[in-house]
């Protein structure tokens, strides 16, 4: 078993790291409530109508917009973690491309449904 903090439960360590993670994200109670709030104008829009990929990167994103908001704006992991989802959703895009052999502007949308602009109310 790894000892965290100096203790087997990881209590010391636990506490340490969200001492940090206020420092740096905020106020988690704050930074929750953006994100879904953030999530819940996403979903207005038919988000569901996404690739699960592009859904799950879209929520990471709110999620790390949120902690820019409630914690440090000037902490660089924070930018680099959005950089780093965007081009993750931009690999899988450019996957699906390969796979329907689709040239120019990527259809990473499933046009089975109705058109992703479309409001829900």
């Amino acid at each position: 078993m790894e000892l965290r903090g100096g203790r087997p439960d990881g209590t010391m360590g636990l506490a340490k790291t969200l001492i940090e993670r206020y420092e740096t994200h905020g106020s988690y109670e704050i930074s929750a409530r953006i994100s879904q709030e953030l999530k819940l104008v996403l979903r207005k829009y038919n988000l569901d109508l996404l690739d699960p990929i592009f859904r799950e990167t879209l929520d990471m994103i709110t999620t790390k917009i949120s902690r820019i908001f409630s914690g440090n704006a000037n902490y660089f992991d924070h930018w680099r973690d959005i950089a780093g989802y965007a081009h993750l959703a931009e690999l899988h895009c450019a996957k699906l491309m390969a796979e329907r052999g689709t040239d120019g502007i990527p259809d990473c949308i499933e046009n089975t449904r109705e058109p992703k602009t479309k409001h829900r109310e």
